[in-house]
C-alpha cells in the first residue's frame, strides 16, 4: 500500500514539474 501511494504521489509531482517546465518554456518563448 505504501509503495503504491508513494508511486502515485511521485507521478503527480513529476507531472506538476513537467507542467511547470512546459509553462516556463512557453513563457520564455513568448517573451523572447
Amino acid at each position: 500500500m505504501m509503495r503504491e501511494t508513494e508511486q502515485q504521489i511521485y507521478r503527480q509531482l513529476t507531472d506538476e514539474v513537467l507542467a511547470l517546465r512546459l509553462s516556463e518554456n512557453g513563457s520564455q518563448l513568448h517573451h523572447s
